[in-house]
């Protein structure tokens, strides 16, 4: 496998430097495995080693920069593109490799400059257009953007980030019939969705009356989103299988009609049993071509635990006139390189969000007692834990507590999409650079009609979303 010819690799170079300690160009060389597979700290340590030996290899620098960047260091990546480049003037990839830096650390404009110098020297670099064009729909300019990714198709017609990118900056302009087209590119971009399911029944275009396995992707937030075709699915099929993230199987089977057969993505499915198969991200193509019509399923389409969430809402409530908020403040998850841009300190919100007649309820997922107890000791706010529901793992027990409470308030994580699902009051907090599923300037959301979105107007300061949220939040 491509792991054991790494390996491989790595033991001949550990071999030629046991030969020859002085080689530079093994250290180097084994550092770009070791950082293709993931081991960024040993790939930083070789590529110094290398540079100790020749501190005049600017490709050494350059190739450290990409690791830091890997890692999530933006500034230390930054510093050795810098470096690569005082050796090397003229140097066009160390000058893309910044912009990607620049791009992650939110400093758009400084990023765009650095692409700008990457084409002057190399003027044929899909890459580095591809790369502009990520900035610049960061920064809201879609127009040029849209040239970008075109000059990008231009050079490398084949280009899967530069097709998959241009449908992204496409959707958020609302052209969802060209948006959606492109937006299955995404199975050959570089850091590919997942895996495209191997089968010998072909891809369901359409086709009336057939049996059609529909089987998930992404992560959970998105399969809940894409969950709003199900009931359009279902209609346009004889047999509708559905196999999504096992934790959503509770919550699916309750939600969709009882001939909706819904099963884990750990079980398998024969291909036996459809004619037909359909990745869930790409049901929009046939069903969401307008914003109009979004509108089917905008409401709620999921449906919690009734009995549970009367269950606990009953223990939360202290009195008949108090008003429950379910919050959370962190986004994403250590993988997901922008988790930073939407997390917000829980003090921020919390301190919004604080009322006598409110009473506060964790939803965040992950460990929270640090940050819980030191909301309490140091700004007198209590939030509530509810330890009956795995806020990670049990889904459906979440679910429930969301509909227990009367809003929640949130950062773009998966509780958002939970929430807009099952049609309960939510107040969202976006980062400036948000998700494209939220649109551009759109205070309410497509997807979910629930949903309010409260959007940074400067980069990294939750000041502007906050105002205006605490204005909103009259309770």
């Amino acid at each position: 496998n491509a792991k054991g010819d790494l390996d491989g690799a790595i033991d001949s170079y550990k071999q030629a430097i046991k030969i020859k300690p002085d080689y530079a160009e093994a250290y180097n060389n084994m550092a770009l495995v070791l950082n293709d597979l993931n081991y960024f700290d040993a790939a930083i340590e070789n590529f110094k080693l290398a540079l100790m030996i020749d501190p005049k290899s600017y490709s050494a620098y350059n190739n450290m920069g990409i690791a830091l960047h890997d890692k999530g260091e933006p500034d230390a990546a930054i510093d050795s593109y810098q470096r690569a480049i005082k050796l090397k003037p003229d140097y066009a990839d160390a000058y893309n490799n910044m912009g990607r830096s620049l791009n992650n650390k939110g400093d758009f404009d400084a990023a765009i400059d650095s692409y700008n110098k990457a084409l002057q020297l190399k003027p044929d670099c899909a890459e580095t257009h591809t790369n502009m064009g990520n900035s610049l729909t960061i920064r809201g300019d879609l127009d040029d953007a849209i040239k970008s990714f075109n000059n990008a198709l231009k050079i490398k017609p084949d280009c899967g980030d530069a097709h998959f990118n241009k449908s992204i900056a496409l959707l958020l302009l609302e052209n969802f019939e060209l948006g959606w087209a492109m937006y299955e590119w995404r199975w050959k971009t570089v850091l590919r969705s997942g895996r495209f399911l191997r089968s010998s029944k072909p891809v369901w275009n359409n086709e009336q009356k057939k049996s059609v396995f529909v089987w998930g992707e992404q992560g959970i937030g998105d399969q809940i989103m894409f969950g709003s075709l199900i009931p359009d699915m279902h209609a346009s099929c004889s047999k509708l299988i559905v196999q999504t993230d096992k934790r959503l199987i509770p919550l699916f089977k309750r939600s969709f009609p009882d001939n909706v057969h819904s099963i884990s993505n750990i079980e398998y499915i024969s291909e036996e049993e459809y004619d037909a198969h359909i990745p869930i991200g790409s049901l929009p193509q046939y069903f969401r071509k307008t914003i109009d019509s979004f509108t089917k399923t905008s409401g709620s389409y999921l449906k919690a635990d009734k009995s549970l969430s009367f269950s606990l809402r009953k223990t939360l409530l202290d009195n008949d006139s108090q008003i429950i908020c379910g919050i959370t403040w962190r986004g994403g998850n250590k993988k997901d390189s922008a988790a930073k841009h939407k997390s917000i300190e829980l003090a921020k919100i919390a301190q919004v969000l604080s009322r006598k007649n409110v009473k506060l309820v964790n939803l965040q997922y992950g460990d929270t007692d640090q940050e819980v107890n030191d909301l309490r000791t140091k700004h007198n706010i209590n939030i509530f834990n509810v330890s009956e529901v795995d806020t990670f793992n049990d889904l459906d027990g979440l679910a429930a507590l969301i509909c227990a409470c009367d809003h929640v308030v949130s950062v773009d994580n998966l509780t958002v999409h939970l929430s807009g699902a099952l049609g309960i009051k939510t107040s969202v907090l976006l980062p400036f650079s948000c998700d494209w599923r939220w649109g551009m300037t759109s205070k309410t959301s497509y997807w979910h009609s629930s949903i309010s979105l409260y959007r940074q107007v400067k980069i990294f300061d939750w000041s502007d979303p906050l105002e205006e949220l605490k204005k909103d939040f009259s309770y």
